[in-house]
């Protein structure tokens, strides 16, 4: 391997770590409706499970509901039944073709919650990175054809990386945990 194809690797790697939190923090409640509260939501689709955002059209009517409408009406109180099973902190009520959901506002002690939560998570994702790093300062010091100097800048460059990646997981999680604790 030589230098470019380190770096580049190095930040290929880490920036798959910020894609990977970016998807996870998704899944935080912030009390507004988000269709990735539904997204694990499973429903017997002719005797096989089937994910819910598979089989129906999720809509926003407004910031604190969701009207889920499956593209096969006669299967709305499956629907209903299965995200009610799922979620049952979440008020369903079945109109016509589709189910309404509304998201109940969270209280301060759940936001702070789930801001705990989110901290804790967090920091796992930070983990990730510096061992990237760690990852990446082993395979410089394994290549034998590279000068000391070159090892070193390597190192510092591989560094400037990994803070480069730790700021950016730093400033995701202050716009999600300020999302989350604002009413």
């Amino acid at each position: 391997m030589n230098y470019e194809e380190i770096i580049e690797n190095c930040e290929l790697e880490m920036g798959e770590v910020i894609e990977n939190y970016e998807n996870h923090i998704t899944k935080f409640r912030t009390g507004r409706a988000n269709a990735s509260l539904l997204e694990k939501v499973m429903v017997n689709l002719y005797g096989a499970p089937t994910q819910l955002t598979h089989m129906s059209q999720i809509s926003y009517p407004d910031p604190q509901q969701l009207f889920v409408k499956p593209y096969d009406h006669s299967l709305v109180k499956e629907v209903a039944s299965a995200i009610a099973h799922y979620n049952s902190g979440l008020n369903l009520s079945v109109e016509g073709n589709g189910v309404r959901v509304k998201v109940p506002p969270l209280t301060e002690d759940t936001r702070k919650t789930i801001a705990k939560e989110l901290n804790k998570d967090t920091e796992g994702y930070r983990v990730q990175v510096r061992n990237k790093r760690r990852h990446f300062f082993d395979q410089i010091k394994k290549i034998d054809n590279l000068p000391e100097g070159t090892k070193i800048s390597l190192e510092e460059e591989v560094d400037k990386l990994t803070k480069k990646f730790i700021n950016e997981i730093d400033k995701i999680f202050k716009a999600k945990e300020k999302e989350i604790l604002s009413l």
